[in-house]
């Protein structure tokens, strides 16, 4: 079907409002009041489920409505298109063909497109998508989207005259090579009408022929791209001819290529960029790649060669220690460097690290106007020798990220003090969450908190022991009563709902770590588009470590590229009043941190988890 009978129904509505039999004066005779009908004409538009048609089959019963003179819905939510407006809840299906075809119906284009600002529900999704195709730019992030929302995204590029200048895809699944998700987002780009600047794809689904259809059909835009983004290792070997030609496109400005794992080939490559001439990146993202050392070492050398042009370098989230900081401060320091904007953040560099970056920004070759080093396990010596620095001339440092460490309160003193000075060049800098529990597990563990399994909670598939600090996932179905906090399958909680400073380690094996609001949901909806809106990480109410190595937060997530098995001991820290959630993996001699949430928290964390066929998790007592 193609709509066709949509609009004869159309037709037909707009044929019985009274005002039509007015006009009609008799030709059709109509001996009974309809008015009844009508408004159930009208409830049953908006009630009807219509997940199995296309997108634009629900615009049409949205216009239906509009001929039965019907506003309130498109009024319901025209608000939205203000930039600072969000839904209070998630629309409904029929709410987001109405944002939908209020977007696609104006004269003027939407500046951005942000699928999750509008909350959609899950079937909402796939009715909210056309609107992309009067939108300049769009955002869609941690959606599994289907060939009907690709089709969707490839018309808005192969439009002729598209108005689409910015296409951001990111940690998304892509979809089985069956479902030809990626050949019709593939096909879009290969044919693109739009002047596309900004494109963006990362996630998983990919099989190796699609990775080279996709390379193939970057490639077929890369000319005209200043900002690209190929995060996740989501065209593996085929990345490395993507490069090859972005590298020479003069307007590529800006490349993000975050957890990758050939981190090491993707330097060389870059290397061998900045020797040639020109060279135009300015801008490089390599965060969550376990960036080491000795990565640090190949990228230095090209940061010294004088065609070298980057401005702006992002290492967050990886393994570089303070030995990697030498050698990138003696890059910075060089003659040749242009960087302005480095963010060391999330790496343990320890007081020697940032010493050595002090000391490289006090010379007079190093432009460096912003430095994050957030989490890198500094104390008072390191904020120290960044006083100093900032007492220099030559320093012209104006934007400092120095939170989650543990500066002195004299050291913190001594930065705001160069803050207020209106000889220092320093004019941001974030000091907060500046504790002793960032850099010593010792010091975390005094948060330690004891825990129970909640029985009203574990799934009929789950079977606590050990006075209810032990969870197993089992073949037979546990002899649990009926209860309305009963999980449909998989998962528990516990019983205590947190709201100050905590700390837990959990030993797991083939389980999910996480925590959420007493309220989330049960069970799945079956009458919604997915049913793990119950599932920890694929709601709003649920923050959740998966196993083995990403992190989920309302269907969005972050992969990680780590060698962690799928059984360990993991650590938790909250603090629900900064709204601060830490995951740590706990090792005999090593911590490492992997993921820290900033957020808001609204209501008290419960510690729950998700526990596989055979896996299990236990309560760690902390001495």
């Amino acid at each position: 079907m193609t709509g066709e009978l949509d609009m004869f129904l159309r037709f037909l509505i707009g044929l019985s409002l009274q005002s039509t039999q007015d006009l009609l004066q008799g030709l059709i005779k109509q001996s009974e009041e309809h008015s009844t009908n009508i408004e159930e004409i009208r409830s049953s538009l908006l009630d009807i489920d219509v997940f199995y048609c296309s997108a634009e089959r629900c615009l049409n019963l949205v216009h239906c409505l509009t001929e039965l003179k019907d506003n309130s819905l498109h009024d319901s939510v025209r608000k939205y298109l203000k930039p600072n407006c969000f839904p209070e809840s998630p629309l409904s299906p029929v709410e987001c063909s109405a944002l939908a075809d209020l977007i696609l119906m104006s004269n003027t284009p939407l500046d951005e497109f942000n699928l999750k600002k509008y909350r959609p529900s899950g079937k909402g999704i796939f009715r909210l998508l056309p609107a992309v195709r009067n939108c300049r730019k769009a955002r869609i992030s941690g959606v599994n989207v289907g060939v009907w929302e690709y089709k969707t995204i490839s018309s808005a590029l192969c439009m002729p005259h598209s108005v689409l200048t910015e296409l951001h895809i990111v940690n998304s699944t892509f979809g089985s090579r069956a479902d030809k998700c990626a050949e019709t987002l593939a096909d879009g780009l290969k044919n693109s009408q739009c002047k596309l600047e900004a494109l963006s794809l990362s996630g998983k689904g990919l099989a190796e022929r699609e990775m080279e259809d996709f390379a193939s059909a970057i490639k077929s835009v890369i000319s005209n791209l200043r900002e690209l983004e190929l995060s996740g290792d989501i065209l593996e070997d085929s990345l490395f001819s993507v490069l090859s030609v972005g590298l020479g496109c003069p307007k590529l400005e800006k490349l993000r290529m975050n957890r990758h794992y050939r981190t090491a080939e993707i330097c060389k490559m870059l290397v061998t960029a900045f020797t040639s001439t020109p060279f135009y990146l300015r801008e490089l993202e390599l965060n969550y790649t376990q960036f080491k050392d000795s990565e640090m070492k190949i990228l230095s050398d090209g940061l010294k060669n004088k065609n070298c042009r980057l401005e702006v370098l992002s290492l967050s989230h990886n393994r570089l220690t303070e030995k990697g900081c030498k050698i990138l401060a003696s890059a910075i320091s060089f003659t040749a460097s242009h960087l302005k904007e480095l963010d060391l953040s999330y790496n343990d560099l320890l007081d020697q690290g940032v010493m050595e970056l002090s000391q490289a920004s006090r010379n007079p070759n190093c432009g460096l106007k912003t430095l994050r080093l957030s989490f890198c396990k500094m104390t008072g010596d390191g904020g120290y020798s960044l006083v100093l620095a900032l007492n220099s001339d030559h320093c012209s440092l104006k934007d400092l990220d120095l939170s989650f460490n543990n500066l002195t309160k004299e050291v913190v003193e001594l930065l705001t003090e160069k803050q207020k000075d209106l000889c220092c060049s320093l004019e941001n800098l974030n000091v907060d969450h500046n504790e002793e529990c960032w850099v010593d597990l010792k010091l975390l563990r005094q948060y330690a908190c004891d825990l129970t399994l909640d029985p009203n909670t574990a799934s009929v598939s789950i079977r606590l022991t050990e006075e209810n600090r032990k969870a197993e996932a089992v073949p037979e179905n546990q002899p649990y009563p009926d209860h309305p906090e009963r999980f449909h399958e998989d998962q528990v909680l516990c019983e205590e709902g947190l709201t100050g400073r905590h700390y837990w380690e959990v030993e797991y094996f083939s389980a999910d770590i996480a925590v959420a609001y007493k309220s989330i949901n049960r069970m799945p909806e079956f009458s919604s588009y997915s049913s793990s809106d119950y599932g920890f990480g694929d709601n709003e109410k649920s923050w959740c470590f998966k196993n083995p190595d990403n992190f989920a937060h309302n269907k969005s997530f972050v992969n990680f590229i780590r060698s962690r098995n799928s059984a360990g001991v993991m650590g938790v820290y909250l603090d629900w009043p900064a709204g601060i959630l830490s995951f740590f993996e706990i090792s005999p001699d090593t911590v490492t941190h992997l993921y820290t949430v900033h957020t808001t928290f609204t209501e008290p964390l419960h510690p729950g988890f998700a526990v596989y066929f055979n896996g299990s998790v236990s309560l760690c007592k902390i001495k």
